[in-house]
């Protein structure tokens, strides 16, 4: 935190910690039933670029990859959309707590493609809700404090088989593959 507080402070700033709720849409451009709720840490305003400051600590630094796939970058964009009607980028700024600690600034961007496939994303694991399909995602990130730790823990052992109901394949449907 020390050396983020040695930098110049943020300026032009829009918003600080608003909690707002809006709209996703899908990639036909349909509004889902499901809105969004996001919060902001920090939206600044420069040379007419509105960017989303997303702050995190972490115990090692982060990569390009987790941020160029990162959800909520996604879900600040859409939001920024949704209230602003332009586009923003997206600024993590990770306190890295190593031996050595540092800041850590990393930039990414959206596309309007990228809302769609968050807004089908949304509106699939909305269907799967309401079907109750569930399956384990082992997360050392979650799993501590989850109140499903116990039954993904058990999801696939013999005694949650007898509790599942067995798979029924219809041959007329078709898989896609990423």
């Amino acid at each position: 935190m020390d050396l983020y507080l040695q930098e110049p402070p943020p300026t032009n700033i829009v918003e600080v910690e608003r909690r707002v709720l809006v709209p996703l849409q899908n990639s036909e451009g349909e509004y889902l039933e499901t809105p969004l709720v996001a919060v902001a840490d920090l939206v600044t305003r420069n040379e007419d670029v509105l960017r989303i400051n997303e702050f995190k600590t972490a115990g090692r630094a982060y990569s390009k990859f987790e941020v160029e796939t990162s959800l909520q970058a996604t879900c600040y964009v859409n939001a920024a959309v949704q209230l602003y009607d332009e586009m923003a980028a997206v600024q993590f700024i990770v306190l890295v707590k190593t031996k050595t600690p540092k800041v850590q600034r990393l930039n990414t961007s959206r596309t309007e493609t990228d809302l769609g496939r968050l807004g089908d994303l949304v509106q699939t694991v909305d269907r799967a809700v309401k079907a109750e399909v569930f399956y384990p995602v082992e997360s050392p990130l979650n799993c501590s404090n989850c109140p499903f730790r116990q039954p993904c823990r058990e999801w696939g052992t013999s005694s949650m088989k007898a509790t599942v109901p067995k798979a029924e394949i219809d041959e007329r449907c078709e898989v896609a593959a990423c």
